[in-house]
C-alpha cells in the first residue's frame, strides 16, 4: 500500500513565477532520478505557471495577429509597399521604446502590459498616417519635398498631439483610485499604452517626415492617398450617396443615431455578461463542504466514496484530493482532446458530474479549472482580481455552521427568500 504526500509551492511576491516553474520543473526531474531505486516518484498535480504562460502566449499572438491585419488595410489603401512599410516599422520601434519607461517604473512584462500593448498597437499607426497624409498632399500640389515635409508636419503636430493627449489622460484617473486592483490595472495597462502612443507620437514627427522626404526626393513625388482613389470608384460613390443623404436630412440623421445608440444600451443593460459562459479547461474542480464538527477521518470516507464514482467516468485521466476537517477538494484531470474523442463539452461535463456526486447532507460545488488549497489571502484576492476583471464563474457559495440544525434550516430559508427578492435568479 503507497501513500501520496502533496507539496505546495508558494513563490515569493518579487519572483519571476515562470522562471521559478522550470527551475521546479528541472530540480523535479533530477529527484526522480535520484529516488527512482526507492520506488518514489514525484509528480505535478498543477502548475500555475502553465496557465500564465499559455495566456501570456495567447495575448502575444493576438498582438501580432492585429498588427499584421492594420499592415494589410494601410496595404489596400496605399499599394505602396515602401510606404507600408516605413508606416508599419512604427509599430516595433513604438514597442521596444516603450519597454524603457516600463523598466523606469518598475513594471515587467505580463499579462496586462501586454494587453496595453496589444491595444496600441492599432493605435500607434494613427498618428503616422495622419502626417504622411499631409505631406504628400502637399506635394501633389507642387511642393518641393523640403517644403512639403516641413509645412506638412507642422500643419499636423498640433492635431496628433492633442489627439495622443486626450487618449493617455484616460487612465489618469486610474492611478488615484482608492481600490488596488483598479490602481494596478492602470498603472500596468495605462503605462504601456502611454509609453507606446508616446513613442509612437515621436515616431510619426520625425521618423515618418524623414523617410517621406527620401522617398520624395528620390522618387514621383506623387500623392499616393489623392491618386490611388476616384470619385468613378464604386465606395467612393457609395459613400458620397450616404453623406449627401445625411447633409440633407440632418434632423432624421441624428434620430436614426440616438435610436441605434438607446437600443444598443438597452440590449448591452439586458444581457447578462456571466449567462451561460463556460471556462475551457482540462480540469474539473468538485468542492466539498462537509457537515459541521465533522472529523478528518469522516472527510476522508466522503472523499474515497465521492473518488470511487468517478472509476467508470470516461473523461477521467486522474484525481488529486485535498482534504480538510470540514472541506475538501477533487480535482478531476481530463484526458488529452477529450472533447474531440468523447463529444462531449466541459458543461456537459459538469452536468453529468453534478448528477454522479450526490450525497444526503454534502454540498458539492463544481466548476471549471484547478483548485486551490484553501482559500488564503493570496488566493482570495486573486478571485477577487479574476472577479474585477469579468472572468469570474459568476456565482456564489453562502455555508451556514452550527449545532443546532432547525435554526440553521430557519435561516437557510430566510436566505433564500431574500435572494429570490433580488432582481436576479438564486439557484
Amino acid at each position: 500500500c503507497g501513500y501520496d504526500v502533496s507539496v505546495t509551492l508558494v513563490n515569493d511576491a518579487q519572483t519571476n513565477l515562470l522562471e521559478l516553474s522550470n527551475r521546479t520543473k528541472l530540480r523535479i526531474e533530477q529527484l526522480n532520478q535520484e529516488f527512482m531505486p526507492h520506488e518514489i516518484e514525484m509528480v505535478i498535480q498543477s502548475n500555475s505557471a502553465d496557465e500564465i504562460e499559455n495566456n501570456i502566449n495567447q495575448v502575444v499572438e493576438l498582438g501580432i495577429s492585429g498588427g499584421l491585419l492594420a499592415i494589410v488595410i494601410l496595404w489596400f489603401f496605399l499599394h505602396n509597399i515602401r510606404l507600408v512599410i516605413f508606416i508599419a516599422l512604427s509599430i516595433p520601434i513604438s514597442i521596444l521604446a516603450a519597454f524603457n519607461l516600463f523598466y523606469a517604473s518598475g513594471i515587467t512584462i505580463n499579462s496586462l502590459t501586454l494587453i496595453g500593448l496589444a491595444l496600441a498597437v492599432g493605435m500607434l499607426l494613427d498618428n503616422s498616417i495622419v502626417v504622411l497624409e499631409n505631406i504628400y498632399r502637399l506635394s501633389s500640389l507642387g511642393k518641393t519635398p523640403e517644403e512639403a515635409v516641413i509645412q506638412g508636419t507642422r500643419e499636423v503636430w498640433k492635431s496628433i498631439f492633442a489627439a495622443t493627449l486626450t487618449t493617455i489622460t484616460v487612465f489618469l484617473p486610474f492611478l488615484f483610485s482608492d481600490e488596488v486592483y483598479v490602481k494596478l490595472i492602470g498603472e500596468h495597462i495605462g503605462v504601456s499604452i502611454i509609453s507606446t502612443l508616446l513613442f509612437s507620437l515621436t515616431v510619426a514627427l520625425l521618423f515618418i517626415p524623414m523617410t517621406t522626404y527620401l522617398m520624395l526626393k528620390k522618387g514621383k513625388g506623387k500623392s499616393v492617398f489623392h491618386e490611388k482613389f476616384s470619385i468613378n470608384e464604386r465606395p467612393i460613390q457609395i459613400y458620397a450617396v450616404l453623406l449627401k443623404t445625411c447633409l440633407r436630412n440632418p434632423a432624421a440623421t441624428i434620430v436614426i443615431c440616438v435610436v441605434v445608440l438607446v437600443g444598443s444600451l438597452m440590449i448591452a443593460l439586458s444581457q447578462n455578461p456571466d449567462a451561460g459562459r463556460t471556462v475551457n479547461s482540462d480540469r474539473v474542480t468538485m468542492t466539498i463542504t462537509m457537515p459541521p464538527s465533522s472529523t478528518l477521518e469522516y472527510s476522508e470516507k466522503i472523499v474515497s466514496l465521492l473518488e470511487s464514482k468517478l472509476d467508470s467516468f470516461p473523461e477521467k485521466e486522474d484525481i488529486i484530493s485535498r482534504i480538510a476537517e470540514e472541506e475538501a477538494s477533487i480535482t478531476l484531470t481530463l484526458k488529452e482532446d477529450y472533447h474531440e474523442n468523447g463529444g462531449r463539452d466541459i458543461s456537459e461535463i459538469i452536468s453529468d458530474l453534478n448528477y454522479r456526486m450526490r450525497l444526503p447532507n454534502i454540498y458539492t460545488r463544481i466548476s471549471a479549472g484547478a483548485s486551490a488549497p484553501t482559500q488564503s489571502g493570496a488566493a482570495s484576492a486573486m478571485s477577487g482580481f479574476m472577479d474585477l476583471l469579468g472572468v469570474g464563474d459568476g456565482s456564489e457559495r453562502i455555508v451556514i455552521k452550527g449545532s443546532d440544525f432547525d435554526m440553521m434550516d430557519v435561516i437557510a430559508d430566510d436566505i433564500r427568500y431574500y435572494l429570490g427578492e433580488m432582481e436576479f435568479r438564486a439557484i
